[in-house]
């Protein structure tokens, strides 16, 4: 495979200019500066979290490659980073645990992500009730040395994230759309690849994956990653590491988006009237909040 070493990086940004200089380019891209306002920045560590947020519960998955592995834990904060710092293996890996769910305190330390601000996931009395389950989703992903995510995906229903990196590093590993050809995607779950740990695997048994072009960086403290929906990746942990994702839908994933779900509910058995239906209120809306977004 040829790698690209470099991925773009850019000063902070208004939500305008980050839109039409960015986001419709439909490519990865680091801001940063952008959570430099935010309390998390300055306090969070797994000390601080042990400490003042101990009591707080959190439910995840620990993403073993083998996803017939996979098993919801439960555990208090405090509980998991005890066990992240005894050197236990496999290293635990606190992921998607959606921030609504947690206390108003802990929230109160992240605060609003400019880049972001336009994201239509926050109008969910206007979106179809299927479509309602991510609304201001916001996730909380912790991890060590030996953590990480070794699968490679996109995210549920091309959904754009933004990934904002609250302390320490984090390494990722990115493909486009267009390598999808060559990633080895899963017949059944078509947002998942074959390969199960894309950072240990045996490039005789994946000949076509070096047809891929890799893209590597490491995502440092203080900055937000742009992932665009579809874009494939896997991260991993050298240090100490504390993001937040902020999952967002825009006028250049809506289209995606909506199409994506027309599929599902075919393939669910949904009468075609319903899904016509569906793809035309959709359609309406999209145009509604284009024009509502341009006078804003």
């Amino acid at each position: 495979m040829v790698t690209v070493v470099t991925i773009q990086r850019v000063p902070d940004l208004t939500e305008r200019e980050f839109r039409t200089l960015h986001s419709h380019q439909n490519k990865p891209v680091i801001v940063r500066n952008t959570i430099r306002d935010w309390p998390a920045l300055q306090e969070w560590s797994l000390e601080y979290l042990a400490e003042n947020y101990g009591h707080e519960k959190v439910t995840f998955r620990q993403p073993y490659a083998d996803s017939s592995k996979q098993e919801d834990r439960e555990w208090t904060l405090r509980e998991f980073v005890d066990v992240l710092q005894s050197g236990r293996e496999p290293r635990p890996y606190l992921n998607q645990v959606k921030l609504r769910d947690l206390s108003k305190r802990l929230r109160s330390d992240i605060g609003p992500l400019e880049i972001a601000k336009k994201n239509r996931l926050n109008r969910a009395r206007l979106l179809p009730a299927s479509m309602q389950l991510d609304a201001g989703k916001r996730a909380l992903f912790v991890g060590d040395r030996g953590s990480g995510f070794g699968m490679l995906h996109w995210d549920y229903s091309y959904l754009h994230v933004y990934i904002s990196q609250v302390r320490g590093s984090k390494e990722f590993l990115v493909f486009s759309p267009e390598d999808t050809p060559y990633l080895y995607q899963h017949p059944i779950h078509e947002g998942a690849s074959s390969i199960k740990d894309i950072n240990n695997y045996n490039p005789a048994d994946y000949p076509d994956l070096q047809k891929a072009t890799p893209i590597r960086f490491t995502l440092q403290e203080g900055e937000t990653l742009f992932l665009p929906g579809g874009w494939w990746h896997a991260t991993q942990m050298n240090e100490c590491s504390i993001s937040v994702a902020e999952s967002a839908l825009t006028s250049t994933n809506w289209t995606q988006r909506y199409r994506w779900f027309a599929k599902q509910f075919r393939q669910q058995g949904y009468s075609p009237r319903k899904v016509s239906l569906f793809r035309l209120y959709m359609f309406g809306l999209g145009r509604f909040l284009d024009i509502l977004e341009k006078v804003r």
